[in-house]
C-alpha cells in the first residue's frame, strides 16, 4: 500500500515508525511549516519532517493546503490511501478524494462521541469511564466520516488525560494497521455515524481551568485529571495562582472552600458535595510540592476558608 501521511505533532513519530517498519511505503509526508518555539524563538521543524529527511521521505510545509500546484504535486504521486493524524488544517474535498481508497483518520475518540479539538480531554471531564480509538474514513465534515474500525479501553479513576493518551496511541497503531491490511486484502465494511449521539470537544481556554469550589469534589477530580498538562486545574490562593496536580474524593460533607484539614501528605477541602483531597500542587513559578507546605506557609489552619 502507498500512504500519503499527514500529521505535525511529536507524537505522529509512533505512527510513522510504525508504518515504516511494516510491508507498506510512506509516499509523502505532509506538516506543518517551521515555527519559532522557546525563549529564544528558534526555529524548530516538526517532528515529522525531520523524519522525512533521516528516511529520504518527500516532505511538504504548504502554507495552502488548497494550492492547485500542491494538490496536483500530490495526485502525481498516485497513492492508495492517506493518513491523517492531528495535522492541524482542515483537508479540502479535493484531497481527501485524491487516494485510490480513500483517506483515513485515528481519532483518539469512540465516534461519534467526541467529535472535535480535546476528545480525551472532554471525555475524562465529563467522567466517561470509557474512550478509545477510532478510525474514520475521511468527509469534509468534522470528523463526521463512516467508522471502518473501533477500539475501546477504560478510563481509570487517577488516570489524566496524558495517562490516557499514552494508551491510545499504541491502540491507534494497532487498529491503523488492522485496518490497512483489511483495505489491501478485502471489502472493507463502514458504520455511518449515529448523529444522535454526537458530543463535541471544543478546545479550551486558560480561563477554563480555574476551580469552582461550589462544585462537587468528583467534578473537581475529573476536571484535575482532564486538563493536564493544559490549561491544567487551578485555584487562587493569597493572590498567587496555584495548580492543582493530583487529588482524591472523600464523600463526607462540607462547606464549599473550608479547609478541612491540614497534614504531612494532604490537605481537604470542602466543595459543593464531598470534599476534595489535595495530594500534589504548584505555586505560580515554584515546583510540584505537598500541599500542606504551601498552607502552612501561608498560616492557614483548619476551619479557614480558601474562597
Amino acid at each position: 500500500m502507498k500512504i500519503g501521511f499527514f500529521g505535525t505533532p511529536d507524537f505522529v513519530l509512533e505512527y510513522l515508525d510504525a508504518i515504516y517498519k511494516s510491508s507498506n511505503t510512506i509516499s509523502f509526508i505532509v506538516t506543518a511549516p517551521d515555527k519559532p518555539k522557546g525563549r529564544g524563538q528558534k526555529i524548530i521543524p516538526p517532528a515529522p519532517k525531520v523524519f522525512a529527511i533521516e528516511k529520504n521521505i518527500p516532505y511538504f510545509q504548504p502554507e495552502n493546503i488548497k494550492d492547485d500546484n500542491f494538490i496536483n504535486t500530490l495526485k502525481s504521486f498516485d497513492t492508495d490511501i492517506f493518513v491523517v493524524i492531528a495535522y492541524g488544517k482542515k483537508l479540502p474535498k479535493e484531497i481527501l478524494e485524491l487516494p485510490k481508497l480513500g483517506s483515513y483518520n485515528v481519532h483518539f475518540s469512540l465516534l461519534p462521541r467526541w467529535r472535535g479539538a480535546a476528545p480525551v480531554n472532554w471525555a475524562i471531564l465529563s467522567g466517561d469511564t470509557e474512550t478509545g480509538v477510532t478510525l474514520m474514513k475521511m468527509d469534509e465534515g468534522l470528523d463526521t466520516g463512516d467508522i471502518f474500525l473501533q477500539e475501546k479501553t477504560g478510563i481509570g479513576f487517577y488516570e489524566t488525560s496524558v495517562d490516557v493518551f499514552k494508551k491510545l496511541i499504541p491502540l491507534g497503531i494497532k487498529l491503523l494497521l488492522r485496518g490497512v491490511e483489511i483495505l489491501k486484502n478485502y471489502v472493507p465494511q463502514f458504520t455511518k455515524q449515529d448523529e444522535r449521539f454526537v458530543t463535541y470537544a471544543k478546545p479550551f481556554k486558560k480561563s477554563d481551568g480555574l476551580i469552582d469550589w461550589s462544585k462537587g469534589a468528583f467534578d473537581i477530580h475529573n476536571m484535575v485529571r482532564a486538563l493536564q498538562p493544559w490549561p491544567s486545574a487551578y485555584t487562587n490562593i493569597k493572590g498567587k495562582l496555584v495548580k492543582i496536580w493530583k487529588t482524591d474524593v472523600i464523600n463526607n460533607d462540607s462547606i464549599p472552600g473550608k479547609i478541612e484539614k491540614i497534614d504531612k501528605s494532604a490537605v481537604l477541602i470542602g466543595t459543593g458535595k464531598g470534599i476534595i483531597k489535595l495530594l500534589e500542587i504548584q505555586e505560580e513559578g515554584k515546583n510540584k510540592s505537598s500541599p500542606s507546605q504551601l498552607f502552612l506557609k501561608y498560616g492557614f489552619k483548619n476551619g479557614d476558608s480558601i474562597c
